[in-house]
């Protein structure tokens, strides 16, 4: 691509206890044929083999760079991330995870053809003994038919709308960097941080280009967090979308886009209390607490939260 040199891609992993995995991730990284790129590895305290595997790597590919912290979090290990970055484009990879060899291409080129704000691809969901395969498929020349969002209206209104590829999950985008250097994810949160990020980027985005590409692989591991549905980490996720989108409405109010959360508020109140969040209650596949009296305080906290966050920015 012509203008590899000034797009340099940023790809930001945080690493703990992923030893099993993280060899994969990062070889699948090093297999892109858009070769622009740099990985900002930082090990969140891992207490395992990943450090090792990180300098093994780092020594055979300059460009994968290693930063190490006292164990934070996935929040704290991404912020870390976007401060250390220096390419015009930035997107996660989780280090259990896989991508094909032409996602980064296929990013660059769509940016590159629309320069759009935020790129978002698609993605696959894997069990843990995934096994990637090199691609030899040829890179892809026609995106003609990528979906072109333009305006900051409609941007808004399409980040906010419940659109799942969208307004959840991380790893299928890629923004340019001046637009999420400064919107950091909340590092209180355990579950659902990257909503509240994909959130707190809406401001800044005039142009979203999405393009059906499956590349990512999303592996599906027991240790997961995503894949430890506890109770009380689910409603303090929820809780903290409430809190982020009240925040926003003050904020949007002031740009006359006050409307725009209240897609994404409607949006995870049918997604937190479906069919399917009840079955897994009736089921016990939550881990409730123990304490009745700490669940009762919570579900009251989450209630009063929903009133509080719809009505007092309109007053």
């Amino acid at each position: 691509m012509a203008s590899e040199k000034q797009n340099k891609i940023s790809v930001i992993i945080p690493v703990y206890k992923t030893e099993r995995f993280l060899a994969a991730a990062l070889d699948s990284l090093v297999a892109q044929t858009y070769e622009n790129w740099e990985a900002v590895c930082v090990n969140d305290g891992s207490p395992d083999n990943c450090i090792d595997i990180l300098k093994e790597y780092s020594k055979r590919d300059n460009r994968i760079k290693i930063i190490s912290q006292e164990n934070s979090g996935v929040g704290k290990a991404r912020n870390t991330g976007l401060k250390n970055i220096t390419g015009k484009y930035v997107t996660f990879l989780d280090s259990d995870d896989t991508i094909d060899s032409r996602w980064l291409e296929v990013m660059a080129a769509l940016a590159q053809e629309h320069d759009g704000d935020l790129i978002s691809l698609s993605h696959r969901e894997v069990p843990p003994d995934f096994s990637l395969n090199s691609c030899d498929a040829p890179l892809l020349k026609d995106f003609s038919s990528a979906k072109i969002v333009s305006g900051k209206k409609d941007c808004m209104y399409t980040l906010w709308s419940g659109n799942a590829y969208l307004n959840c999950g991380i790893w299928n985008k890629m923004w340019k960097a001046s637009i999420v250097k400064n919107a950091l994810f909340d590092e209180r949160i355990k579950m659902g941080e990257d909503t509240i990020f994909v959130w707190s980027t809406s401001m800044g985005i005039k142009k979203i280009v999405e393009f059906d590409f499956v590349g990512y692989f999303y592996r599906k591991t027991p240790s997961s967090i995503m894949n430890r549905p506890h109770f009380h980490e689910s409603m303090q996720g929820w809780h903290a979308r409430c809190r982020k989108i009240y925040g926003l409405m003050k904020e949007y109010k002031r740009a006359n886009f006050s409307y725009y959360p209240l897609f994404g508020f409607t949006s995870y109140v049918l997604h937190i209390f479906n069919a399917k969040t009840f079955r897994r209650l009736k089921e016990n596949k939550f881990t409730v607490p123990e304490n009745p009296s700490l669940l009762k305080k919570t579900m009251r906290k989450i209630i009063l939260r929903i009133v509080w966050t719809v009505t007092l920015p309109f007053k």
